[in-house]
């Protein structure tokens, strides 16, 4: 609830290794196999099936896969189903699509598209064309009794760009737009909402991307992917730009705990300390 609606248009977009893929596969695998919450929002209850269209970084995504199975004690079942194969959503590609997806007869749910650039056909530039290709994803969904599309889209060419590259209507049309920002150094992963029809945005979404190892049964190699998980919102010591007593209130609160690498405070424990040193009552 609140970034994924029956019969929505979402766009996650963030730049190359933000994490967009594995939110997108954390929000996909969550809801296909029944949990009651997403990183603290409420998953809806649903009978119908997801659809994982990968374009890019097929092994990758299986591996992911199998990790966040296995960290979830959750038994491979038929309730998501993954294809390399991603077919431009123009008016004959659409046909086609939804020629295949009916060979599942199954009814479906979500489906995700990874990514906007291998699924679209045309200017990326072109409202007109990025338009028809929103129209296509809302026949998309209509076809399978209001499947939610997820679209997978790279931000724009500048380092700070808040929305995704091409035309704006990709941002503008869609339901909803999460962006996806991530700290290199810690693997803090930001989500944003920069649009949330008929709801208020959510403007922070903290979560942490984990590395671990794969245990698979008679392999002597060892193996590792990625995962999403939950993250504290609080701060890090940073290397610079911070003054004397900055530091010195850090150094005060610190327990001792890193995170990543790095002395790290949880946000409770500096109001905590706050409310200490000015003699306050939380409320």
């Amino acid at each position: 609830k609140g970034w994924i609606a029956k019969g929505s248009i979402v766009v996650i977009f963030g730049a190359p290794s933000s994490g967009k893929s594995s939110i997108a596969l954390d929000m996909f695998l969550s809801y296909s196999t029944s949990q009651e919450y997403w990183h603290g929002y409420e998953i809806c209850r649903h009978e119908g099936i997801c659809v994982y269209l990968c374009g890019e970084g097929y092994s990758g995504l299986v591996s992911r896969k199998e990790l966040w199975l296995q960290m979830h004690d959750v038994v491979p079942i038929e309730q998501f189903i993954f294809s390399k194969k991603i077919i431009p959503l123009d008016e004959a590609g659409l046909t086609k699509t939804i020629s295949e997806l009916r060979k599942l007869n199954r009814q479906i749910d979500m489906i995700v598209i990874d990514t906007f650039r291998k699924a679209f056909k045309g200017d990326e530039n072109s409202s007109g064309d990025t338009e028809s290709f929103l129209e296509n994803c809302k026949k998309l969904s209509e076809e399978f009794e209001d499947a939610a599309i997820v679209i997978i889209a790279h931000s724009g060419k500048t380092v700070d760009a808040k929305s995704p590259r091409g035309s704006s209507n990709l941002i503008a049309n869609p339901d909803y737009a999460v962006m996806v920002t991530r700290d290199q150094k810690t693997n803090r992963i930001t989500l944003s909402q920069t649009k949330a029809k008929d709801s208020e945005e959510i403007t922070c979404l903290p979560l942490l991307m984990k590395k671990e190892h794969i245990h698979r049964q008679g392999e002597g190699k060892e193996i590792t992917s990625v995962i999403i998980t939950d993250a504290e919102e609080g701060f890090f010591l940073p290397k610079k730009d911070l003054t004397k007593e900055g530091f010195k209130i850090f150094s005060e609160i610190w327990t001792g705990r890193y995170e990543d690498g790095y002395p790290f405070i949880t946000k409770d424990e500096f109001i905590n300390y706050y409310i200490k040193e000015k003699n306050l009552e939380r409320s």
